[in-house]
């Protein structure tokens, strides 16, 4: 009876937590219900299970994770629901205590991922090349854990069908091999898909390359599949008109309008990705200097770019109106209570610019911060700025990246056009 009587006190605090606090945290952050839903689940889940361990949901600490995750998950899950499991620990922790979160790079066994032949990738020789290259893109690149995990499954697919239970030998590798591995590898998929795992693949042996263990040739030799923008409509750039709408949609009589509006300036006016500008600190921008620092995110070093007058005043009314948030240093943050300050998510961002978007009456298929960038990239394009100039401005370290952004205005160029010969 006392056992029973403790597991009911320890499950009633911790539930007493998530539907108090940890859910108002959620919906601060910006989630949709659904993730909310799952997120919710998994914690219950963890809470109920400590409990009967006569153990409570805040005792647990976040260098147990990987033994906790072996423990509470049932053997029958599949890897969707022990991901989605992971997920949701991770993000109460997040709530809990952000400082003790750090990336969790996914080199561990523990972490719910493709094994091969019963072994997980990291028993292999090989996965020395995959640990050091999610070292380097974390470190260095900056990318998030989501993305280093699809990495780290398009390259252990790759070693595993190149080198199998044996060390990497690069002298093995051929341009006839990585051909094969991409004609097998292309059965039952779509054209998109190819080339963004093909791209992952192709960053790969440019580490590779770095380190000194391959040419150069083999770098260039991984192909491409041909693909005519079959995913659905094409992004459409904003018109000067649409643009002023757009800004003016922003409420700026009040702190999250200022906000909104500086952030939609710094998309549209400077080609910022929504992840860089999520991970915008105050000590990025150079009030004197008119300067502002861009963190590295998808490429391997950041970038600094100059300030025009119109978004140095957007930056520096939301400094004014942004609120002391501590030890929080990003520049946007979200300012609910006087007592929580926390910083944007990108997803965050999105709904802040689709919302934008439907008071401006724009189509519905239009949306997403990466619409205003396409609006960035094209107006410089139209007012005679060479690719170079675009990439540099945006980021990009192949002028092929920075084609699919410009747009050329095929109604400006119909007067132009010669009548069809009769």
């Amino acid at each position: 009876m006392i056992i029973r009587n403790t597991t009911r006190r320890l499950l009633a605090e911790s539930e007493a937590t998530i539907e108090g606090p940890f859910m108002a945290y959620l919906h601060l952050q910006g989630f949709a219900p659904s993730t909310i839903k799952n997120i919710r689940w998994a914690v219950r889940w963890a809470a109920r299970f400590l409990a009967n361990h006569r153990r409570s949901l805040a005792s647990l600490t976040y260098g147990q994770m990987p033994v906790f995750l072996r423990q509470s998950a049932p053997r029958h899950w599949n890897r969707a629901w022990r991901a989605m499991y992971c997920s949701g620990l991770r993000r109460w922790f997040k709530f809990k205590n952000p400082a003790d979160v750090r990336p969790w790079l996914p080199s561990s066994s523990d972490h719910p991922l493709k094994s091969y032949h019963g072994k997980p990738a990291s028993a292999y020789p090989w996965h020395w090349w995959v640990r050091e290259y999610l070292k380097f893109l974390d470190v260095h690149c900056g990318l998030s854990f989501r993305t280093l995990m699809y990495h780290r499954l398009a390259v252990c697919d790759y070693l595993y069908w190149q080198f199998g239970r044996k060390k990497a030998d690069w002298r093995q590798v051929s341009h006839e091999c990585l051909w094969r591995y991409a004609r097998e590898f292309a059965r039952g998929r779509k054209p998109a898909t190819l080339n963004m795992e093909l791209g992952r693949l192709q960053r790969f042996f440019e580490f590779v390359q770095m380190r000194g263990a391959c040419p150069s040739q083999l770098v260039q030799a991984i192909p491409r599949f041909a693909h005519y923008d079959g995913g659905g409509p094409r992004r459409a750039a904003l018109t000067d008109a649409q643009r002023r709408r757009l800004l003016a949609s922003f409420d700026r009589s009040l702190p999250d309008g200022v906000r909104n509006h500086a952030m939609a300036l710094c998309m549209v006016d400077l080609g910022l990705r929504p992840v860089e500008v999520v991970k915008l600190r105050v000590e990025d921008f150079n009030v004197g200097q008119r300067m502002l620092a861009v963190p590295a995110t998808k490429t391997d070093t950041g970038r600094h770019m100059p300030v025009p007058s119109h978004v140095h005043r957007a930056l520096r009314a939301w400094l004014r109106q942004r609120p002391p948030s501590g030890s929080i240093k990003w520049l946007f943050i979200r300012s609910p209570h006087p007592s929580l300050h926390v910083p944007l998510r990108t997803q965050y961002l999105c709904k802040i610019i689709n919302e934008a978007f439907q008071r401006c009456g724009f189509p519905e298929h239009w949306g997403g911060g990466y619409h205003l960038r396409h609006t960035f990239a094209t107006r410089l394009f139209a007012n005679g700025a060479d690719l170079k100039q675009i990439a540099d401005l945006m980021g990009h370290r192949r002028l092929q990246t920075t084609l699919g952004y410009t747009r050329v205005d095929i109604d400006a160029l119909r007067p132009l056009a010669f009548p069809w010969p009769k």
